[in-house]
């Protein structure tokens, strides 16, 4: 039996229940002007209002094909997203927010985007959005370390994208604890788009992320999502090893010379250069296997097939 759905909207949700109605409505006038059949997935991550029994209503009140689950704890926006990938049956998968800052109207451009490139992934790239502080900061050093371990053009993307079904799927396969869905992307694809999209207010207004959840993100991001800090300790390791080998060397020549009389002065200056020395070449060692290790228990794959015959 084919697959009938052509199109998944994956919407993970948390405290929407009075706004979720309002973001399937409009989604659903969307898709219907592509005349192709399509589902709601809506992942409720553990909600402390009445999203679920909205949830619910919404499935059985409405004549949209609505898929819904209830996470048994609140896991967070990436693992909900994860759970309706696997849920997923369309052939491209659209991911959106719960409260309109993804726009609906803009789904089509996303989507031809995607018919005209071929893409595995189309991101929309907000234009005009507005941080504070804070959330400025924090996005601002993800940028670096996004750059450093992926390049200048892995950081645009926001939730709003529309992901092809075996990527999604892929993504399920490959994802760890620390499951961050755009690098997951990355690890299998290049064939990634991005569309220009005025942002707009969500309708819940503030954002369910609070400054300790941004934090702990941008610090998962930094030291489980690159390898960038363990490289940047292992180059730091071996260039002070090998200056103070050198310093050390220097030091042993000018006692031979007789250019030191100080007694104790070289053996000492030495002893210590050469011991932190090692220390540090230790530390560069440690610090290879420690990325090795890293790599391999990140479950990065070894290949992705983009057609087979």
């Amino acid at each position: 039996m084919t697959n009938s759905v052509k199109y998944s909207v994956v919407i993970p949700t948390y405290n929407s229940a009075f706004f979720i109605a309002d973001t399937v409505n409009q989604i659903g006038v969307e898709l219907n002007k592509t005349g192709a059949p399509f589902e709601i997935v809506i992942i409720d991550d553990s909600s402390i209002d009445n999203t679920w029994n909205e949830i619910k209503r919404l499935k059985a009140e409405t004549n949209y094909n609505i898929q819904g689950a209830r996470l048994a704890r609140n896991f967070g926006q990436h693992r909900s997203t994860l759970c309706g990938f696997e849920k997923a049956k369309g052939e491209l998968i659209i991911t959106m927010d719960d409260d309109l800052e993804s726009n609906p109207k803009k789904i089509q451009d996303l989507l031809n985007k995607q018919s005209a490139t071929d893409s595995d992934v189309v991101y929309a790239h907000y234009t005009n959005i507005r941080r504070g502080i804070i959330r400025t900061f924090m996005f601002w050093v993800y940028r670096i370390f996004a750059k450093a371990a992926e390049g200048q053009d892995r950081v645009n993307g926001s939730s709003f994208r529309v992901v092809k079904k075996w990527l999604a799927k892929r993504a399920i396969q490959n994802a760890s604890s620390f499951a961050f869905i755009d690098e997951l992307f990355v690890w299998n694809t290049d064939k990634i788009q991005f569309v220009d999209i005025k942002h707009q207010i969500g309708l819940r207004g503030k954002s369910n992320y609070s400054t300790m959840n941004l934090v702990n993100t941008s610090t998962q991001v930094m030291l489980v999502g690159s390898d960038v800090p363990l490289r940047v300790i292992k180059f730091i390791g071996l260039s002070m090893a090998g200056v103070n080998f050198l310093i050390g060397f220097f030091y042993i020549v000018r006692k031979l010379m007789g250019k030191i009389s100080e007694m104790g002065y070289a053996s000492t200056i030495v002893s210590i250069l050469f011991s932190t020395g090692l220390i540090l070449f230790a530390i560069a060692i440690i610090g290879e296997y420690l990325h090795k290790v890293f790599r391999a228990v990140q479950n990065v794959p070894l290949y992705a097939l983009d057609e087979e015959l």
